[in-house]
């Protein structure tokens, strides 16, 4: 009596035009399936159909019962269950202040450079909506994608540092 049947040779072959790479994975997989299907043949065959039940029950058992011991141990465990506990997360010592001492200021945008980014900005959107520039603004996206995105994103930094900035310097206002 065979159990495992054994895969036709087509369903193996990899077809080309396919990631080589997946397909000879896939193949490999299918192989070792395949081995050890004729492997638990070899060791079924002689094996009656009444002992192949029989297996199949004990082995249907075994696992329900140990899931079942496993379930009601857990359920019925007297005394206390150990938890994990999580410890407070430490922050550094002066992490709350609001001191720039830390912060590179070659990376901080002047004023300048943001109107220039600004000034970029309304160029390519001018090119953007003009017939005869939508070319230009094309290939220079094409050679720079992203570009749009990082200018966006640059002028966002901007801004939400200008508007902290202001409203330190408000609050210093404010207090004295």
């Amino acid at each position: 009596m065979r159990i495992f049947r054994k895969h036709n040779k087509e369903e193996i072959q990899v077809q080309p035009g396919k990631d080589r790479l997946a397909g000879s994975i896939a193949a490999w997989i299918l192989k070792v399936q395949n081995g050890f299907a004729k492997f638990m043949n070899k060791r079924t065959e002689r094996i009656s159909v009444y002992g192949m039940k029989m297996m199949l029950i004990i082995f249907f058992l075994t696992g329900s019962g140990l899931s079942i011991y496993l379930i009601a141990r857990t359920a019925f465990k007297k005394g206390p269950t150990k938890m994990i506990q999580v410890g407070r997360i430490s922050s550094p010592l002066y992490y709350h202040k609001n001191d720039n001492s830390g912060i590179d200021r070659s990376l901080i945008i002047t004023k300048q450079e943001y109107e220039e980014i600004q000034t970029f900005h309304r160029y390519m959107d001018s090119l953007h909506q003009s017939t005869g520039g939508k070319a230009i603004y094309d290939s220079i996206l094409f050679d720079r994608p992203g570009l749009m995105d990082s200018i966006m994103i640059i002028e966002g930094l901007y801004q939400t540092i200008y508007e902290k900035n202001n409203k330190e310097e408000s609050k210093q206002f404010n207090n004295q």
